[in-house]
């Protein structure tokens, strides 16, 4: 395990995982972002940028991103 910036790079066995921390820069020129809890231990985090564009993030129980989606103001994913 190592640490290179803001990221924590970590090898077992042969696979290497690369851990950073995305909130700077995904709420980066954000109008609002808020969040909510979902079944099972989930959570939304919701970004509307100035553009009209929201990402939503959604989190499993131990904090993986398990789907991300922008979705533009006229409501395309």
């Amino acid at each position: 395990m190592r640490e290179v910036g803001d990221r924590v790079i970590i090898q077992i066995n042969n696979q290497i995982f690369v851990e950073s921390n995305e909130e700077d820069r995904m709420s980066r020129g954000a109008e609002e972002v808020y969040y909510e809890d979902l079944p099972r231990g989930r959570t939304r985090e919701t970004i509307v940028r100035r553009n009209g564009n929201r990402i939503v993030t959604i989190r499993d129980r131990y904090g993986d991103v398990i789907q991300r989606s922008r979705i533009t103001p006229d409501g395309r994913e």
